[in-house]
């Protein structure tokens, strides 16, 4: 029987995916199984298509590779198989004490790697009958870190640079366009069709449609997107209704109508008030926790992150925990799990107690008196990150400290006002 072999490939940003990355990687793949008699294995993708490396991303366990190492260490990939790359640089570019951790982990569980680019084989027994192998590894690791860091420090010199000229000049660059703009002339201009959906969104909200019916909602209704996502998702829902781009404001440049506003300040901070309201936790195990599992549970079937979602049946509303891609295109086959009852069995384990939570519904006849409302819990958010930072800093700077004032200035006025 022939030994199995599996094609690994990887690269970081979309702009490699519009060139031969992907058929290079392939090619060489096939050429060396061809020469030397291997069966290639496609029934598992290992395509992490641009997923970086430098952070270890692609061995994540909702990425391929990880998905790939998880499927070996339960046993259900063949014995002494190989993984055929174009360098070991495809399989990690973090630090050589991470990297070589990795390296060393496939290789005890029984995988043979190759790198395609100078055709070495490394393999557990091979490092042993010859250490010196380890040490070109090594040197191969070492430079892929390396050329990692110092591209991330110049993207970051970068960064810097056009932040200082956006924030001081009032240039406006293409790369910080929001999605429902075009960039026109140098200039931000709104796109009326994409701005429409999102008023029609906020409203939909304050009509008292949560998140999930709205995402249920726009999919139904085939509603265009506003981002490349090709469908809608709870979280870019959720993501809409939050940001503040909407009113003009840049977080990233600390300035005030660098973008065209496309929602009216009054309707903004009335949404932010019913989110605030919506759902508050209480008990020993956190503050503000709606969902125990959120961002640690993965979907078996596809490895997407697994959702709290909810639904009404029968005049009774029940929490579920789904893949977030039963909403794609071509929804996932998993399957939902009651959230009361997974919870319920989860608390038990680990031996702790859980209230009941409620939810507030906000007055829709004081518009106005919501807006403040909703508008004074930012600012008092905003008041606590800065008084933290200015805390715990020996010397705090001078706009630290000013910004600091302005903002308590608008807590007294917006108190005043309700």
């Amino acid at each position: 029987m022939k030994t199995v072999a599996f094609s690994y490939v990887r690269f970081s940003s979309e702009q490699q995916s519009r060139g031969q990355s992907v058929n290079r990687q392939v090619k060489l793949s096939e050429d060396y199984a061809r020469k030397h008699d291997l069966t290639l294995d496609n029934s598992i993708s290992l395509h992490d298509l641009g997923v970086s490396a430098y952070k270890g991303k692609n061995l994540e366990p909702q990425s391929k590779l990880g998905q790939f190492l998880d499927l070996a260490k339960a046993g259900k990939i063949p014995p002494k198989s190989y993984l055929l790359v174009e360098s070991l640089d495809r399989i990690s570019r973090t630090n050589i004490l991470k990297f070589q951790e990795t390296f060393l982990s496939i290789l005890n569980l029984g995988i043979t790697i190759v790198t395609l680019a100078d055709e070495q084989v490394y393999s557990a027994e091979d490092i042993i009958d010859n250490p010196h192998k380890l040490f070109i590894s090594l040197s191969v690791m070492i430079r892929a870190n390396e050329e990692s860091k110092t591209k991330s420090g110049r993207v970051k010199q970068a960064c810097d640079a056009r932040r200082k000229t956006a924030k001081e000049q009032d240039v406006k660059f293409k790369i910080y366009t929001p999605p429902w703009c075009l960039f026109e002339k140098g200039q931000y201009v709104v796109d009326e069709t994409k701005a429409k959906i999102i008023k029609d969104l906020f409203q939909r909200y304050l009509n008292g449609q949560g998140m999930y019916t709205i995402t249920k909602n726009l999919i139904a209704d085939k509603v265009s997107t506003i981002n490349r996502t090709g469908t809608w998702y709870q979280a870019w829902v959720s993501c809409l209704l939050h940001d503040k781009r909407l009113l003009g404001q840049s977080k990233i440049l600390d300035r005030e109508n660098y973008f065209p506003v496309v929602i009216d300040k009054d309707i903004f901070y009335r949404v932010q008030l019913k989110l605030n309201q919506s759902i508050k936790l209480v008990g020993r195990i956190g503050k503000d926790i709606g969902n125990l599992f959120q961002g640690i549970c993965y979907c078996g079937h596809c490895g997407k992150k697994m959702t709290k979602k909810s639904d009404c049946i029968a005049g009774h509303k029940y929490n579920y925990l789904m893949c977030i891609s039963k909403f794609a295109a071509q929804p996932c086959a998993s399957k939902r799990f009651i959230y009361a009852k997974l919870e319920k069995s989860f608390l038990h384990l680990v031996g702790t107690g859980i209230y009941e939570f409620f939810k507030q519904e906000s007055s829709g006849t004081e518009k106005k008196l919501a807006s403040l409302e909703g508008e004074l819990v930012d600012i008092k958010k905003q008041i606590s990150k800065l008084e933290a930072l200015v805390m715990n800093d020996d010397s705090p700077s001078v706009t630290l400290v000013a910004k600091l004032k302005d903002f308590e200035r608008n807590q007294v006025q917006c108190l005043k006002d309700i």
